[in-house]
């Protein structure tokens, strides 16, 4: 039976691409407080925290998840494995649930779906599929896993993003599918092409309220076609480039 599931969100303000962009502000709030909030709504995650550095750019990050009531950890800025790892372990975690705070978007929906596929023991890692934009689900793994991981890997990359010991030691990932392909969206933000695009759906669907999901993301860029052009030449960092 699986137990408590917590999500761990990593945050920083050291950027390269976008520097400080958790503090951005976009429509009032931070960005770091839109994803907190969007994040509290999930039903199936007992626990959030926000796992940030100890560096003292990042005091600001710690004073906003105060100021918006959710736990934090600080740990090491350049092993995030090792921030993530030892978060775990100072919350009690048996699960993680890991979320980038990139994911300006992220939908709960999506995410409680793929702890509902993980609670079934099925899988030992369950994480977005194709389908799924990029910026939006998360990861889900064991807590064995992760010390696995923390324990044993030995090249940077593995170190920096978390998760790449565990695709390439395990086989068996859940891969959660949305019923039509959305993946020319790029939903997370990286580059201030991205900050554009957000901050024109933010501008058109927030009301105060993080309540809208990728449904109303879709339908609000189905009607202007031209913000798609906006960021869709940006590319991705590939893991192994670190």
């Amino acid at each position: 039976m699986v137990k408590t599931i917590g999500i761990i969100v990593q945050a920083h303000m050291g950027s390269t691409r976008l520097p400080k962009k958790m503090m951005k502000n976009l429509c009032g709030k931070s960005v770091l407080a839109h994803i907190i909030d969007r994040l509290k709504r999930s039903s199936e995650a007992d626990k959030l925290l926000i796992a940030t550095s100890d560096l003292p750019v990042d005091d600001v990050l710690v004073d906003e998840c105060k100021r918006c009531g959710v736990d934090y950890f600080r740990g090491s800025d350049s092993d995030v494995l090792e921030r993530f790892y030892q978060a775990a372990q100072a919350y009690g975690l048996d699960h993680i649930a890991r979320v980038c705070a990139d994911n300006t978007l992220v939908d709960w929906n999506i995410i409680d779906h793929e702890i509902k596929m993980y609670r079934t023991g099925s899988y030992d890692v369950v994480a977005g599929g194709k389908s799924v934009p990029l910026g939006l689900g998360c990861e889900v793994f064991s807590w064995d896993l992760l010390k696995e991981a923390h324990d044993k890997a030995t090249e940077h990359y593995q170190h920096e993003h978390v998760t790449p010991y565990l695709y390439e030691h395990y086989s068996n990932v859940g891969r959660y599918e949305l019923a039509e392909d959305l993946s020319r969206f790029r939903f997370t933000l990286d580059t201030e092409q991205d900050w554009q695009l957000i901050n024109k759906i933010y501008g058109e669907l927030y009301r105060g309220v993080n309540d809208f999901l990728l449904d109303d993301v879709v339908r609000v860029m189905n009607a202007h076609p031209a913000w798609f052009d906006i960021n869709k030449n940006v590319k991705q960092k590939k893991v192994k480039e670190a």
